[in-house]
């Protein structure tokens, strides 16, 4: 996977003259968008990336201290919390076109 390396920012629409626009850290131009909401998210996907691989890594060995999902105590907030480790994989993979 190869894309423009952060940090990223976000140019709003009455400041670019035109439609929000997003940059790299060297000015660059990565994209225009239709809203400044949808620049503002853009901008903020490599750091989201980071921060999400992150916290799946944590959560996956966190695993280790909460036991398999079948023997937990609360098997329900157990099962959600597996269920949102599953979800950022799979985001992560589909980021990383994978």
């Amino acid at each position: 996977m190869s894309y423009t390396p952060g940090a990223w920012k976000y140019i709003p629409w009455h400041i670019a003259e035109d439609q929000p626009q997003v940059l790299d850290g060297d000015g660059n131009m990565i994209c225009y968008t239709a809203s400044d909401d949808n620049a503002r998210l853009i901008a903020a996907a490599p750091d989201l990336l980071v921060a999400l691989k992150r916290l799946a890594h944590r959560a996956r060995t966190m695993e280790i201290y909460i036991g398999p999902q079948d023997e937990a105590e609360d098997e329900d907030a157990v099962h959600a919390f597996f269920k949102s480790i599953d979800l950022a994989i799979e985001t992560i993979a589909r980021a990383e076109g994978k």
